[in-house]
């Protein structure tokens, strides 16, 4: 796993660089590593060695942890880097069977409080996910009814209290009855 909160910067960097088919289609070593310096430290001076590129090269290709096993080929002819499938990224790394029902398990508990005020706000978000995960909502509401029943409340007493994490503090405003 990356040492530092730059590793993961880097990474994305080597990967915008080795997908662009633009001017540079094949970036050397040299190049990602003058790209990662110019997108972290611009030009304050710092500097990136060649083996930190290597190791994250490395990393890219085998590091479990990360799960991208990018398939990251040197082509002599050009003197570069390149994806051995020109359509991967490690932005769309693939999701195994447990992360998917960890998915799937967050966003049915989530859409059981779609009524509730305070999580209103996520409604965009939880559909989202329900749309790319092909869940459908129906299948949800059949779920609960035959494992939990949960109560649906609307407007309750004190539900401008709670911690607002958007502002990092409670709502100021209290209902007192």
């Amino acid at each position: 796993m990356p040492a530092n909160k730059f590793a993961l910067l880097r990474y994305r960097i080597i990967d915008r660089c080795i997908r662009n088919r633009g001017s540079k289609a094949y970036p050397s070593k040299e190049d990602l590593r003058f790209a990662c310096e110019e997108a972290l430290y611009g030009s304050d001076g710092e500097h990136i060695s060649m083996s930190t590129i290597d190791k994250d090269i490395w990393a890219m290709r085998n590091e479990g942890e990360l799960g991208y096993y990018a398939p990251i080929k040197f082509s002599k002819e050009y003197g570069g880097y390149y994806y051995e499938d020109p359509e991967f990224t490690i932005s769309e790394v693939p999701l195994n069977d447990d992360d998917l029902n960890a998915i799937q398990a967050a966003a049915e508990t989530l859409y059981q409080f779609r009524d509730i005020p305070l999580f209103k706000q996520f409604d965009s978000a939880i559909e989202k996910i329900f749309d790319r995960m092909k869940i459908s909502t129906s299948k949800v509401e059949s779920k609960d009814s035959e494992v939990i029943q949960f109560e649906r409340i609307g407007d309750y007493k004190g539900e401008r209290v709670f911690y607002n994490p958007c502002t990092n503090h409670a709502q100021s405003t209290f209902k007192w009855n």
